[in-house]
């Protein structure tokens, strides 16, 4: 209800559908990773998808800090946060396929 309602009450809002559409990676990205807390090898086809779009997220974070690195140190800090947590995710991911990989290679071989 809370997301209907901001999107009623900013449809007059021109960038408001740009905002959007920069902001549906931050609704995905958990739902894809909840989903993979839940049943890694079920969704095991999902993993190249979320790795794909972790990388590009990094490279993104990363050229927009480059730009804006003079503008203020607090925003800076906080983009090298989440280029930060973008790596652990990416790592964690890369953990999780590699054991799915295994599981299901022993499922097939057992």
């Amino acid at each position: 209800m809370f997301l209907l309602s901001l999107l009623i009450s900013n449809t007059m809002d021109p960038s408001f559908f740009l905002k959007m559409i920069f902001g549906a990676q931050g609704v995905l990205f958990p739902l894809i990773a909840l989903f993979l807390c839940f049943n890694a090898v079920k969704y095991r086809e999902y993993i190249p998808l979320y790795i794909a779009g972790k990388i590009i997220g990094i490279f993104v974070i990363l050229g927009w800090s480059i730009l804006t690195i003079g503008y203020n140190f607090y925003d800076f800090f906080g983009e090298l946060v989440l280029i930060g947590l973008d790596c652990l995710a990416l790592v964690s991911i890369l953990i999780i396929k590699k054991d799915v990989k295994k599981n299901t290679e022993e499922e097939l071989c057992g």
